[in-house]
């Protein structure tokens, strides 16, 4: 029997849940006898690139729009059954090379943010075109998949009556307990000293400079450790600025760390500051580890992680004395509630069996069509 052939494509790759949750499918899709070949357009991280232990294949350039052409051919010369692409930048570019090569077999697009949110830190004149080619483009797809409700959201205002669902990440793993288990080499953890943690591409979108401010209003009496773990283009000049504060050698700059599970395993509370996120993986993660978790309910998929409230504290976007506020309760409360009551159930939205299950059904029925 000829296994049918998948494209997965994801724009460019580095360490964030859009990488980590493409990787799963495509392992798991390869387990279920498709033959899945994993494409980027390039490699934002060295070590990533080098370590390509998942066999990705890049095609090394600078810019999405120069792979129309390469991608186009690709198409002609691999004739996929299937191709699957995340993200709205890169998912233009693909329906473009589709449509240039005379593709006619089935095409997913994913969606992995709330569109509107991402597209405000760009020109007027930029926003209106990728809306427009949003909306024009978009339905050529047999189906959108959303990864929060709140990203579906932001997509319809955009372009209404799109064939779209939502399905969440596959976060929680059997390795990530495992994971949590390994030894730590490059920090103590003082059982007198609260623990404030968040994992995060240090980036425009994940906002760690309102972060920092926040936690330079925490109360001088109260010890705590902030760990800032992961690395991206405002890496150095957020690490300049918080050794530059009162609280230098509180907030710790980790860097990229490929196990952050056991470092959230011996946190507290966990802080999301983020202008928007898709979903928010490393969100569902401290929820697994039982962290009390803080964030500013900003557009996407926070609110929905948190149970709009039930499993977290939800903080209006941008309000700072609010969210010191909070957090300085919750330190100072012994008892640190973790909002653990349905948490079980909670938490099964975002099993890895379950998630994948969905996806492949839905690319079952995709096939019949």
């Amino acid at each position: 029997m000829i296994k049918k052939k998948i494209i997965n494509f994801i724009p460019n790759f580095y360490f964030g849940g859009v990488e980590n949750t493409n990787i799963t499918l495509s392992k798991e899709l390869s387990k279920s006898g498709y033959e899945v070949e994993l494409l980027t357009n390039n490699f934002l991280n060295n070590n990533l690139s080098k370590n390509n232990k998942y066999k990705i294949k890049s095609f090394n350039k600078k810019k999405m729009s120069n792979i129309i052409l390469d991608f186009t051919k690709h198409i002609r010369k691999e004739k996929p059954d299937l191709i699957i692409c995340s993200q709205f930048y890169a998912n233009i570019i693909i329906i473009i090379s589709c449509v240039i090569s005379g593709y006619k077999n089935k095409l997913i697009l994913c969606e992995r943010v709330p569109i509107n949110a991402n597209l405000k830190k760009i020109s007027f004149f930029k926003r209106i075109i990728l809306k427009f080619m949003i909306k024009i483009l978009y339905n050529k797809a047999n189906l959108i998949i959303c990864n929060s409700n709140g990203t579906k959201k932001e997509l319809e205002k955009i372009a209404k009556g799109l064939n779209s669902v939502v399905v969440y990440n596959p976060v929680i793993t059997d390795e990530i307990q495992i994971l949590s288990n390994e030894r730590i080499n490059d920090f103590e953890f003082d059982k007198n000293v609260i623990h404030l943690i968040t994992v995060s591409r240090i980036s425009y979108e994940k906002n760690i400079k309102e972060m920092i401010d926040i936690a330079l209003q925490i109360p001088e009496n109260i010890d705590f450790k902030l760990l800032i773990i992961g690395d991206g283009d405002q890496f150095n000049n957020l690490k300049s600025y918080a050794k530059s504060t009162k609280y230098a050698e509180k907030i710790i700059f980790m860097g990229y760390k490929s196990n952050p599970y056991k470092y959230l395993k011996h946190s507290d509370i966990y802080l999301s500051t983020a202008q928007f996120e898709g979903l928010g993986n490393s969100l569902v993660e401290a929820l697994y580890f039982n962290l009390l978790v803080i964030a500013y309910n900003s557009p996407g998929g926070i609110s929905e992680v948190l149970g709009n409230g039930k499993f977290g504290h939800l903080i209006d976007k941008h309000n700072k004395n609010q969210f010191v506020k909070i957090l300085e309760q919750s330190m100072l409360n012994s008892n640190k509630s973790r909002f653990v009551k349905d948490i079980d159930n909670h938490l099964d939205l975002f099993l890895k069996i379950k998630v994948i299950n969905k996806f492949i059904q839905i690319i079952k029925q995709i096939e019949k069509q």
